[in-house]
């Protein structure tokens, strides 16, 4: 809540003297930052988590300042200023998230002292696309190389708008029939949090009773990858349909084909080219 309201307060501050106080703006703003950085906090370790944050914003700040000043903004609907994450009061008197055309209502969901994340003009450009998005009622794929703060970005972006967000990864036991358990509810809460995969034939048994599993009698082979994007491998299961001679459904084939003499394999192989 300090740094939503430091940015409230910035915000206003901003369209206030945009006819050209934003140099006595940037003055107050390096004062305030040596008040931060010159304290000594070394025994208190929650205080040091909130001047963190407090300090990301003001440095990020500071930096949205001096591009205001090299774009000679002086109005509050200049793209300069226009394009920037900002923070109001609303009518209802709850805090509003704003970028370009995007308004969002903060939601005010607890995150606790989580670190912040730099701003960077990839980071930016990721918020106002993501926001633009959401505005027209879509959503977003950040799409790049493993490691390069996709999900950080996403989550940093559901921080500031006061938001939980759910991050899940895609394995083999992910379906479609999972996904309804990861979707909140009307009231915001999740239905049903997602449960760790089962051990192998209690899954088989689940597919089946769900209607997604293999056909009876089939068994499941080795995954091979697929490759769906860059740097991201999907397993494609496939079934294998049932032998005849196979007692139980659930019964491996390929058991059963190993079990086999080596020597009658060779045996008819031989035979068969022979007759051939």
């Amino acid at each position: 809540m300090l740094c939503v309201g430091e940015l409230v307060r910035f915000a206003d501050s901003v369209e206030a003297g945009l006819d050209g106080g934003l140099g006595d703006m940037a003055a107050r703003a390096r004062a305030q930052l040596e008040t931060y950085t010159g304290q000594d906090l070394s025994g208190m370790p929650v205080t040091q988590l909130k001047v963190k944050a407090l300090v990301m914003d003001l440095v990020h700040n500071m930096d949205v300042l001096d591009q205001l000043d090299r774009a000679r903004c002086r109005d509050a609907h200049d793209w300069a200023w226009h394009k920037q994450l900002r923070y109001y009061v609303g009518a209802a008197g709850g805090a509003e998230v704003r970028m370009s055309d995007g308004s969002f209502r903060y939601t005010y969901e607890y995150q606790g002292n989580a670190g912040k994340l730099v701003h960077t003009p990839l980071t930016d450009k990721c918020y106002l696309t993501l926001t633009q998005g959401m505005h027209m009622g879509f959503g977003g794929n950040p799409y790049g190389p493993a490691g390069t703060g996709k999900t950080e970005s996403v989550k940093a972006l559901g921080n500031a708008f006061g938001r939980q967000v759910l991050v899940f990864n895609c394995d083999e036991g992910a379906d479609p029939a999972s996904t309804p358990r990861l979707r909140p509810d009307s009231s915001g809460s999740a239905v049903e949090r997602a449960r760790p995969a089962p051990p192998a034939p209690l899954r088989e048994l689940d597919e089946r009773r769900r209607g997604v599993g293999p056909p009876p009698g089939a068994t499941r082979t080795r995954p091979s990858p697929r490759v769906c994007a860059p740097g991201r491998d999907v397993a494609a299961h496939r079934w294998r349909p049932a032998q005849a001679s196979t007692s139980s459904p659930w019964a491996a084939s390929s058991s059963a084909s190993s079990s086999a003499a080596p020597g009658a394999a060779s045996t008819s192989s031989t035979g068969s080219r022979r007759t051939s």
